[in-house]
């Protein structure tokens, strides 16, 4: 199937056709030659610990974290704030506050599946500590996207206007 809609471009002519489907063909080639044995088998990667021991303070947060390695942690504390704040924004600018609701409810049904994700065994209480940090971290997470999208997208249409 060749590829259509607003950000890509109508492939012309039987050559584009023919190229677009050996790339596909070489990639699909190339993703299924990895050898899933070497493959993390975790979506949220850990530093290797020879990587880590040459600097181990350049992989701790000073600011700001996101999940739970280091909840609780005294100088991460005045970030908890502004999490929140941009929970609230995020929710008024989008579904409204109460759907806040709707949020933690999503983030429960995927308590078992991001705890699997990590190397190590996440033990922290799923209602006190592990969701609540997570429905903050989604949500600093997508409003970090939202404002970069905004940004681009203010940015294309400035340069547009050149």
């Amino acid at each position: 199937m060749v590829p259509s809609g607003e950000n890509i471009k109508d492939m012309n002519g039987e050559e584009e056709k023919y190229r677009y489907e050996r790339w596909k063909q070489s990639t699909k080639a190339l993703l299924s030659a990895v050898r899933k044995e070497t493959c993390q088998p975790y979506s949220i990667p850990v530093v290797p610990g020879n990587l880590r021991k040459w600097n181990e303070s350049a992989y701790i947060p000073k600011v700001v974290s996101i999940g739970p390695q280091y909840k609780g942690k005294r100088e991460l504390l005045q970030m908890e704030e502004i999490k929140w704040r941009c929970v609230t924004t995020l929710l008024s600018r989008t579904f409204g506050l109460d759907a806040i609701e709707k949020c933690m409810e999503a983030v429960l049904e995927l308590d078992a599946t991001v705890r699997a994700c990590y190397v190590d065994e996440i033990t922290l209480d799923r209602f006190s500590h592990f969701c609540p940090d997570w429905l903050l971290s989604c949500c600093l997470s997508f409003s970090q996207k939202i404002v970069t999208t905004q940004f681009l997208f203010q940015l294309a249409f400035h340069q547009h206007r050149k």
